[in-house]
């Protein structure tokens, strides 16, 4: 079993504790109105002192960033990897799980989607690695139904993106505010109907 030293695992608490500081102000004030100093003074630290963990404010971003996507393609993951559940019901679910996760973080940040913007900016390649795992996660579903004999697909990927291009709706904070819950939800599952029945094998 590898030790690690009690110094690397203080030093991980210490930057999830930044971390934590700095999404509660992101959200609440916006990226670009919170300071270091604030962030610092927020986990008892000084300004200096916190320089120590992140080189700046944007590397703080991109790891408050990381960790809502983590938490993102975890909740995603359990979906895929429900055994219980046909490849059919885990398109349903996918498709309600992404719905779900940004209409709860534009419902608790209320500068999402300054943060989005952001980071599309500063840090695109994080859009683009999470969207390719999530991708690759759909396709995952689609093998299973291939093999299990639900679905009749030519070629994964390019249906895979397809699918998720599809949820690009569902997708964003920013739109959570233009319907009502129940009725995203009624539109995440007649897409996801649609979509299994120009899969589904004859």
């Amino acid at each position: 079993m590898v030790q690690i030293p009690c110094s690397s695992v203080m030093a991980e608490n210490i930057q999830m504790e930044i971390i934590g500081a700095a999404e509660s102000r992101f959200s609440h004030y916006g990226y670009r109105k919170t300071t270091m100093a604030e962030i610092a003074r927020d986990v008892g630290m000084s300004t200096a002192n916190i320089y120590r963990y992140f080189a700046n404010k944007e590397e703080i971003m991109a790891a408050c960033a990381e960790r809502y996507i983590d938490d993102r393609l975890q909740k995603l993951r359990a979906i895929v990897n429900d055994t219980a559940t046909d490849a059919t019901g885990k398109i349903t679910g996918y498709a309600l799980a992404t719905l779900h996760f940004s209409h709860d973080l534009a419902m608790k940040n209320d500068k999402i989607n300054e943060l989005i913007e952001v980071i599309k900016q500063r840090k695109p390649e994080l859009i683009h690695k999470r969207i390719q795992q999530e991708i690759d996660l759909i396709r995952c579903i689609l093998e299973e139904g291939q093999q299990a004999g639900e679905f009749d697909i030519e070629n994964l990927d390019d249906t895979a993106r397809t699918i998720h291009s599809s949820l690009i709706v569902f997708d964003v904070p920013l739109f959570m505010d233009l319907y009502p819950l129940e009725e995203f939800e009624k539109m995440a599952g007649s897409i996801a109907r649609l979509v299994t029945r120009g899969i589904q094998k004859q």
